[in-house]
């Protein structure tokens, strides 16, 4: 006979595969099929599997309540993480002591409690909204089936995209990157994933690759070095208790070329203040996108 905390454990584990099973990009980032995040073989320099999702599909009131007290830890009460405010305290934690060949893998996980519907979230718009941040600037565009023909590509459905973006890091490394992203959605949590995708790299104009920023922070002039990998994903969860209460967790991994900063540690000294920002930014739209949808 099973005893109810392994039922819990099945249970929670089974719901959120849904997302595994769903969503091609998320299973590829946590290593559960083919991997599309590996970047270039002949390189060597493939992504590690990412974390599982912090608050799982199918927890209890008492389960999400108690991961909540795990990551506020002695830092942050519960009653802290749940308040309702743009300000409200939030988790983040950044590594970058992998080392790689020819640079190190930067990983950066954080955690927060916004406010809003879910339901409303359930758009590739809103979820595009929540990754910008002031100091990478960019634009971008989605890349349509015709460009994605001479590749065999197809997309899946609506929820299937393939994008091209061009972002200036802090005024000093411009990257272009063509990526792959997917979202999927259960009763219970939105997940948003993305990743760098190797299938573009033999095109010049669809590669991703890096080059030095000019001096006044525009666009480089030299020629572009190749660029793997990179990938993320979003996980928004809806809580049982507060009302309306939605946890939101973001994990990212990606390569940071020596010849970026030359060595130095500028980005990472400037990650925790992109997060800030980045965590307000997302508590907002999600308040917004949610008051819109009444």
């Amino acid at each position: 006979m099973c005893s109810p905390l392994i039922l819990l454990a099945v249970t929670v584990l089974s719901a959120d595969a849904a997302h595994a099973k769903a969503n091609p990009v998320f299973r590829a980032l946590m290593k559960r099929d083919a991997d599309v995040s590996q970047g270039d073989a002949a390189k060597g320099e493939g992504l590690p599997p990412f974390r599982e999702p912090t608050m799982a599909d199918g927890a209890t009131v008492l389960a999400q309540t108690a991961t909540l007290r795990k990551l506020g830890g002695r830092r942050y009460t519960l009653d802290r993480l749940l308040e309702d405010s743009p300000v409200a305290p939030y988790l983040s934690k950044v590594d970058d002591a992998t080392r790689v060949p020819g640079g190190r893998l930067v990983k950066v996980d954080y955690w927060f409690v916004a406010y809003g519907n879910l339901d409303a979230l359930d758009n590739k718009e809103f979820l595009d909204s929540i990754m910008g941040s002031k100091d990478v600037k960019g634009s971008g565009k989605a890349l349509t089936a015709a460009d994605l023909a001479p590749f065999e590509i197809r997309l899946a459905d609506d929820r299937d995209a393939y994008g091209r973006g061009g972002h200036i890091l802090l005024d000093k490394v411009e990257v272009q990157v063509t990526g792959h992203s997917y979202w999927s959605r259960t009763d219970e949590s939105i997940v948003l994933a993305g990743v760098a995708d190797p299938r573009f790299d033999k095109t010049p104009k669809l590669a991703s690759h890096w080059r030095k920023a000019s001096p006044d922070g525009g666009p480089g002039k030299g020629p572009f070095r190749p660029y793997q990998p990179a990938g993320f994903y979003t996980k928004i969860t809806a809580l049982k208790k507060p009302r309306g209460a939605l946890f939101v967790e973001c994990h990212m991994i990606f390569h940071e070329p020596q010849g970026w900063f030359d060595g130095g540690n500028l980005l990472t000294a400037k990650l925790p203040a992109i997060v800030d920002e980045q965590v307000k930014s997302a508590r907002r739209e999600i308040a917004r996108t949610s008051a819109s949808a009444k």
